[in-house]
């Protein structure tokens, strides 16, 4: 694809329609193809062994489907989230649930958003965190990621809420409990990343530890 202009700051929304344009660009080939090149990426990232929560990819997302299937069979254990729909009507409750996956795992189809889910024992962020306390790695979706670490989302608030700063379940915020941080990896595709200032960013958003493409790992802060 020929580059475009990083997109001015202006309001959300008319970023979102832009970068979702660019991605209605993609060809599924292209999708699978850079998929593969994450995959890659994220094996040499992440330890074998160890808990990911990731997600499953909504049309023209990064596909983090082969890597989570190669972590399995590199003994990792992997965590997808789930959403209730009744907290899509209060923003104050829109904090992500979890189920392990597995290869055998079921999906079934998000009964409003355009997303899968798989079926299992739900777990809380908090569960999923006193579960893992020597450390957690998140896959985090989004339409774009700037150099400083800030995230721009799909609208839903439902990484801001349950990581963000200033959250009651943000990881961040029960560090001083012993914790280990959870390590926040932003997945976008290589033309999704810009400088600071590029699009809005507000203080309720999350800000991740390292950006992944399907050119290579960038810790934020050393771009």
């Amino acid at each position: 694809m020929t580059p475009t202009p990083a997109p001015s700051p202006d309001d959300k929304a008319a970023v979102r329609r832009r970068l979702r344009a660019r991605r209605r660009q993609l060809s599924a080939q292209e999708l699978a193809a850079r998929g593969e090149e994450v995959a890659r990426v994220l094996a040499a990232e992440v330890p074998a062994g160890a808990t990911v929560a990731g997600y499953l990819p909504i049309p023209g997302e990064p596909d983090v489907r082969p890597f989570l299937a190669q972590h399995l069979g590199r003994g990792g254990s992997v965590f997808l989230p789930v959403v209730d729909p009744a907290q899509q009507q209060d923003p104050g409750l829109r904090e992500l649930q979890w189920v392990r996956w597995t290869a055998e795992s079921t999906l079934r189809r998000h009964e409003v958003l355009p997303m899968e889910e798989p079926l299992g024992d739900r777990i809380s962020t908090a569960e999923l965190r006193d579960l893992h306390p020597h450390g957690l790695t998140v896959l985090v979706p989004g339409l774009a990621v700037d150099h400083d670490g800030a995230r721009l989302g799909q609208g839903g608030g439902f990484y801001d809420s349950t990581f963000g700063p200033g959250t009651s379940g943000s990881a961040r915020a029960d560090e001083h409990a012993g914790l280990l941080s959870i390590r926040f990896l932003a997945v976008v595709h290589a033309e999704e990343v810009f400088d600071a200032g590029s699009f809005p960013v507000e203080s309720h958003d999350l800000c991740v530890d390292a950006i992944v493409t399907e050119r290579g790992v960038s810790t934020v802060g050393a771009l």
